[in-house]
Parts: structure tokens; C-alpha cells; sequence
């Protein structure tokens, strides 16, 4: 039997100066045990970083490619971090074992957009309950989906969803971004990026 992942909420540690972003590929934070996915840093002079439940802090490169997942060596908190102990944004990656997964955003959704929940099974289902904090939230579409309409900060918080045969999912959390943090946010990676050195 797979052991459980407990989930963290972790925000984002601000830097001053050539702060990278972590990115998921997929953009999702729960997977299946076999599946594959990437977590890659915006900064090639970066160094992925994953802490494991048990605390043990494991280094990969600036792109950290996963192509057969396990509960016990890929999931944990990841993030980006620089040769000076900078870090970027944090997100919880559950790799599990079980029959149900939540497939929600790792990285931050912006408020005021639309979300869409699915729900995942090994098996084909059409709908499931879907709780957020522990409450009945709503029941997914015969698609297993569940789109979530201007997306605001009383939306974030724990989601899972569950089926009366096969179990519920690990917690996945949703985390919401203000408009203008994000357009910061995107301006300053963009100036990061096209920035150049002049002499004189």
C-alpha cells in the first residue's frame, strides 16, 4: 500500500535581482505512478530542488526530466534555487500509487480567469464528488471536469475528489495570483530575459 503524501502550502520567496521561475510540464501537480512529466528552471545557472516528505533535500540540474514517476522518489515540494541560496516559487508535485487523481495547476492560476478541475481515474467513470478544505464542493460533469468561473482567493485552498469504488485522491492545492502580481511577475521575467550588458 502506497503511504500517504502530506500536502504543504508553500508561497513563493521573493529575490531581488535574476530570480528564475520553476515550471511543470505538464502544468499539473498530481500524476500517476508510471507517468512522466519535466520541472525546469527559467535560469540555466539554476539547480532544481526537491525536498522529499521524510525532509532529505535531492539536487537535479536547471531541467529535471522525470520519465518514470514513483510515490517515494518524485514526489515532494520543488523549486528553483540559485549558487547564492536564492529561490524562486515552490509548488507540491504527489506522484501516487492509488486509483484517483486531481488534476489541477502546480504553478498559480490568476484571479479573475477561469480553472478547470479533473478528475482522473485508471478506470473509466463519468463523475465524482469534489471537495475543497474537506467540504462537498460540487460534482464534475460526465467529462470528470470542473471548470471554476472567475477564479478569485477565496477559491484557493485543498481540493480531492472521490468516487464510491475507487477512493478519493491525494489533496492537490490551488493557489490564486492577484492580476497585478502576475503582470509584474511576467513583465520582470521578460526584462530578465531580453536585458543586455553595455560597456562605458
Amino acid at each position: 500500500m502506497e503511504s500517504a503524501v502530506r500536502l504543504h502550502k508553500v508561497s513563493p520567496v521573493g529575490c531581488s535581482v535574476g530570480c528564475a521561475s520553476l515550471t511543470v510540464s505538464p502544468n499539473k501537480s498530481q500524476f500517476f505512478k508510471y507517468d512522466s512529466f519535466r520541472v525546469s528552471c527559467s535560469e540555466d545557472e539554476w539547480r532544481v530542488m526537491r525536498r522529499a516528505e521524510d525532509g532529505e533535500v535531492h539536487a537535479c540540474l536547471s531541467s529535471c526530466p522525470v520519465d518514470v514517476a514513483f510515490p517515494d522518489t518524485d514526489s515532494g515540494v520543488y523549486w528553483c534555487q540559485g549558487e547564492l541560496g536564492a529561490t524562486s516559487n515552490h509548488v507540491n508535485i504527489t506522484v501516487t500509487g492509488g486509483l484517483l487523481i486531481l488534476e489541477s495547476p502546480a504553478l498559480p492560476v490568476t484571479e479573475g480567469g477561469d480553472v478547470t478541475l479533473y478528475c482522473r481515474s485508471k478506470f473509466s467513470r463519468n463523475k465524482a464528488d469534489v471537495h475543497k478544505d474537506g467540504v462537498h464542493f460540487a460534482l464534475t460533469s460526465f467529462h470528470g471536469n470542473l471548470t471554476i468561473r472567475n477564479v478569485s482567493k477565496s477559491d484557493e485552498g485543498r481540493y480531492t475528489c472521490s468516487d464510491p469504488e475507487l477512493g478519493q485522491s491525494p489533496e492537490s492545492w490551488l493557489t490564486v495570483a492577484g492580476q497585478e502580481a502576475s503582470a509584474v511577475s511576467a513583465r520582470y521575467r521578460w526584462k530578465v530575459k531580453h536585458a543586455t550588458c553595455r560597456s562605458g
